[in-house]
């Protein structure tokens, strides 16, 4: 790869360069140009064409090179654009070079934990809108790459980011949506709701966070104009899904935020569905004291509510 590029040391100072360039002037620097740093912005977003030898298509590139500094630079770089105002400019420039995406969304699976970190803090805000881009990064098995770090990481906040990312990809994008489901990923948010005992008295925020993003991704997988709400109301039954959210709506869980969040959700998973409503009316919940009947419970919290 460096023979396409030069020496690690010139990438490194090219890269580090360019990152300074767009940075706003500091109180330290009473005299520089208010906006130089906006300026350089737009002038490296202005590139020609996506195979110029300058501007931020280049710099996309250079993350082939497996080097700390370069990569987690320029992922810095992409994300100073966005600071600066420039995420419609961006995403274009993305969509505009055949291979961008392939070459940012490697940078998911380096092992680096800092860099990797602040791949996904860019992965989130580049998805906040635009659809095209949307499906084009969930179809460079970005949903993989989210569950895979997931499962290793130890980190609640780094797995709130991945849930986030994966909701971005998701939301109001029914290829993406449907893409999930078929890679059997719903069956993969169970493990997310399986409350502990401990977790019934005293919920940490990090871990409450999990659990709302958690029941948002499925909320968005059966609510709106979805043709396929059916297919996915099934699939989230026959993983456990249900069965689940029934418990954390139900149960004793000191977290009214999670409480609400699941009951909500729980109206989704019943919503117009024969099947699902069957298999709630013969559920049970366990309260902490015994299991009880998901119905009755449901009775008994809504008259404790008036």
């Amino acid at each position: 790869t460096l023979q396409l590029f030069g020496s690690k040391q010139y990438i490194r100072t090219v890269v580090e360069t360019v990152y300074n360039a767009l940075q706003a002037p500091t109180s330290s620097t009473p005299n520089a140009n208010q906006y130089l740093h906006l300026i350089n912005s737009r002038n490296l977003l202005q590139t020609p064409s996506p195979s110029a030898d300058i501007g931020v298509n280049k710099l996309i590139e250079y993350l082939q090179v497996n080097d700390f500094y370069i990569r987690c630079n320029i992922v810095k770089i992409l994300r100073s654009l966005i600071v600066n105002g420039l995420l419609k400019e961006l995403q274009q420039a993305i969509l505009m070079a055949p291979m961008a995406v392939s070459h940012m969304t490697s940078v998911l699976e380096d092992h680096r934990e800092v860099v990797r970190n602040e791949a996904l803090l860019l992965f989130i805000e580049l998805t906040q809108s635009n659809t095209e881009l949307q499906k084009i990064i969930a179809f460079s098995n970005v949903f993989e790459y989210c569950f895979q770090i997931i499962g290793s990481e130890a980190h609640e906040v780094i797995v709130g980011d991945c849930l986030q990312l994966v909701m971005n990809l998701l939301h109001n994008n029914i290829s993406n949506q449907n893409l999930f489901r078929e890679m059997s990923c719903i069956s993969r948010l169970a493990k997310l709701l399986q409350l502990s005992g401990s977790e019934i008295w005293f919920v940490s925020d990090s871990q409450t966070s999990i659990y709302i993003h958690t029941l948002d991704i499925i909320n968005t997988l059966i609510t709106g104009a979805n043709p396929n709400i059916e297919a996915n109301q099934e699939a989230l039954r026959k993983s456990g899904i249900l069965q689940l959210v029934t418990q954390l709506g139900l149960s004793k869980i000191n977290s009214p935020r999670i409480r609400t969040s699941a009951l909500i959700t729980l109206g989704a998973l019943l919503r117009d569905n024969a099947q699902s409503r069957n298999a709630f009316a013969s559920s049970s919940v366990d309260t902490g004291t015994g299991n009880e009947l998901a119905l009755h419970r449901l009775l008994i919290l809504a008259l404790l509510s008036t």
